[in-house]
């Protein structure tokens, strides 16, 4: 039996969000998608994801800075940080599961998806 697992994507280019939706959409039974740090910490409230794609660089603040408050809230919760600026150790050190440079490869975001949980 597949898990039912449950995605969030945070990220101010509504086009990148809707392409990860696509691409993601056979690994996930349900994607949600926001564009800012307030939609980040509602959907996390309403939707209880599983996985957290989050852009750094968001209309109202650095998305490092709600890593802790959205694990607060879910302990379980796995966090990918993406961005076009070198801040793996700012993100890891935030409590991001991993980080992902864009332009975002398929490939080495599946690997980061697949070393955090059972994705098939």
């Amino acid at each position: 039996m597949r898990n039912y697992l449950k995605l969030l994507v945070i990220d101010d280019e509504k086009d990148i969000c809707q392409l990860l939706k696509r691409m993601l959409s056979k690994y996930y039974e349900e994607i949600q998608i926001g564009h800012t740090l307030e939609d980040a910490m509602r959907l996390l409230k309403e939707h209880n994801p599983d996985h957290l794609l989050l852009d750094n660089n968001l209309p109202d603040g650095e998305g490092v800075k709600i890593i802790k408050t959205c694990k607060a809230f879910s302990p379980e919760l796995k966090v990918i940080v993406f961005s076009a600026m070198d801040i793996h150790e700012e993100a890891i050190t935030s409590g991001a599961d991993s980080f992902i440079s864009k332009p975002i490869y398929l490939p080495n975001l599946l690997r980061a998806l697949q070393a955090k949980t059972a994705l098939r």
